[in-house]
């Protein structure tokens, strides 16, 4: 993990190393103090603003990206067992919500809490919210 200082590149030391086949896939920095990465086989790690910290999402799943507008407001979408994955973070833990397709999804944008977009394989495009 990278962080620009404005000038800069600095490298940011991990709690733990992450084995070779589970990079990093995606980040999300909600402030200077909070911030999350996810990646392959439930790579997952969290900034308190000094320091990276092992997490481990409860669905063990490749996260191909993540966006979250509040520490205790994300999303994360990818692929478990053959399926379609979206991850809601609630507070301090991880829910699994319905998906209506069964393609891998590969990103996503939440304009707030009600309201989003996810794109997939296979050109899935879905919209969250009215």
């Amino acid at each position: 993990i990278f962080k620009w200082d404005g000038t800069d590149w600095t490298v940011y030391d991990h709690e733990i190393a992450i084995p070779a086949l589970d990079k990093l896939c995606d980040i999300d920095m909600v402030s200077p103090t909070f911030g999350i990465a996810l990646g392959m086989n439930n790579a997952g790690e969290k900034w308190n603003g000094n320091f990276w910290t092992a997490i481990n999402p409860t669905f063990l799943a490749r996260h191909n990206a993540v966006d979250f507008l509040s520490e205790s407001d994300g999303w994360s979408v990818g692929w478990i067992y053959q399926e379609s994955n979206i991850l809601h973070w609630v507070d301090t833990t991880w829910e699994r919500e319905t998906c209506p397709v069964d393609s891998e999804l590969m990103d996503i944008f939440m304009l707030d809490s009600s309201h989003g977009w996810i794109v997939g394989a296979e050109g899935v495009i879905l919209r969250f919210g009215n």
